[in-house]
């Protein structure tokens, strides 16, 4: 069994530079220090690899086997020396995520930095709830595994001691972190509430520690707005409900079912009581078009009131027009998107390319699907007119939207759209 002191008797040096994390890994195996090195990295947002946590017996060596070699597969894994760093790479990257590298080539390329008894302590404490879950039960953590290894030193006996003595006191699950303002908001509304109500979460199964649902209000008396609501069950259930919502442990946090949460505010209202809401988010105005265009071409009597192209200094040697539209809820004109006309490679101009604004930044391109608006047959990347271009921005029509009935032409004298 390892020494419960050996994780701060020595300083743990790491670096962490390009995007990976080395560490300098002691001569000897210990428990404690291993868990101290996976908990590092857990705290710098990195995951340690699996074949990480498997050491050797007497050789001085481990074997990193690639994750993909399963039965069949015969190549051999990288034999490990003690005293060589180990490099664990960011949790994005799957197929390699510990290398192993000679000294030498580390002493060119790293520093070893050094980490006091606190960060060793707070390494410790994160590995060893990481190994313990978020919802664990109290046979769980009686278990003799938590009596041994690491759990021997005193950081880590203190994680289980006080989880053990949240279950004994309360009963509830796990303190899940929320926002300050939604829980006390959540604090305000429920004080409104005529009955006395809880919060559960919904579980998987029998297993009350194992959420996999929303949280839910549930009333403690019986309550009748428009439907009966009953006792112990979710506002959201309803009586037809074939099979109920399984619940687990009640917790201190606010609920999250958006039906649990619109019948509250209906039953708030029906006795006279006002839902406190959040603020209203910040109106969003990235999509805000440029002052001052050079040239404008109205389309409300094509696309609608407000909707209107713009060309700005630059655009014109781009062959390009901005889809633009006042708003009149937003209060500002918006960009939806562009169009832009294709220049073949004979220098010739053909048919008009349609992008929409999918967020700052991003244009997606529209493509001319409606039977008679592609520039060609066959091609449905290129628009056959640029009004027709602009109308595919604002609507983004499927293969099944008919065209527009003002780009039908009646007759020879009509012109076509531009």
């Amino acid at each position: 069994m390892a020494d419960p002191s050996s994780a701060s008797e020595q300083p743990l040096r790491y670096e962490v530079t390009g995007g990976v994390l080395a560490v300098r890994y002691p001569e000897k195996s210990d428990p404690v220090r291993d868990a101290v090195v996976y908990g590092l990295a857990r705290i710098l947002g990195y995951i340690p690899d699996e074949n990480f946590r498997r050491y050797p017996n007497d050789r001085g060596s481990v074997s990193l086997r690639p994750k993909e070699n399963g039965p069949g597969h015969q190549a051999a894994g990288t034999e490990v020396e003690r005293g060589q760093w180990l490099v664990v790479l960011p949790a994005p990257r799957r197929r390699h995520q510990v290398l192993a590298f000679a000294d030498a080539e580390f002493r060119a390329r790293f520093t070893a930095s050094e980490v006091g008894e606190h960060d060793l302590a707070a390494a410790l404490e994160a590995e060893a709830r990481y190994q313990i879950g978020r919802f664990p039960t109290r046979t769980y953590l009686e278990n003799d595994h938590f009596r041994q290894d690491m759990w021997t030193h005193p950081v880590a006996r203190a994680v289980v001691d006080r989880l053990l003595d949240h279950f004994r006191t309360t009963g509830t699950e796990l303190w899940l972190d929320t926002d300050p303002d939604v829980q006390q908001r959540w604090e305000h509304n429920q004080a409104k509430f005529p009955v006395a109500t809880t919060v559960r979460t919904q579980t998987r199964g029998a297993d009350p520690f194992n959420p996999v649902g929303p949280r839910h209000i549930v009333p403690a008396a019986a309550l009748k707005v428009r439907r009966p609501y009953r006792p112990g069950r979710p506002l959201c259930e309803t009586g037809q409900r074939t099979t109920p919502v399984r619940l687990g442990l009640s917790t201190t946090a606010a609920p999250t079912c958006t039906g649990c949460l619109r019948n509250f505010e209906r039953i708030l209202t029906a006795h006279g009581e006002t839902l406190e809401k959040p603020p209203p988010e910040p109106v969003d105005t990235s999509d805000q078009a440029r002052p001052n265009p050079d040239e404008t071409v109205d389309l409300a009597d094509k696309l609608g009131e407000g909707w209107h192209l713009a060309r700005y200094s630059g655009d014109a040697d781009k062959h390009r027009w901005w889809v633009l539209h006042r708003d009149p809820e937003r209060g500002y004109t918006r960009e939806a998107g562009y169009v832009q006309q294709h220049i073949n490679l004979s220098g010739n101009k053909s048919g008009w390319f349609a992008r929409f604004r999918a967020r700052k930044g991003l244009y997606l391109p529209v493509d001319a699907v409606p039977a008679g608006t592609q520039h060609r047959p066959g091609s449905s990347a290129l628009w056959s007119s640029r009004v027709l271009a602009a109308w595919g921005v604002k609507a983004r029509p499927g293969s099944k939207t008919p065209k527009p009935a003002w780009s039908r032409r009646r007759g020879r004298s009509q012109p076509a759209p531009d």
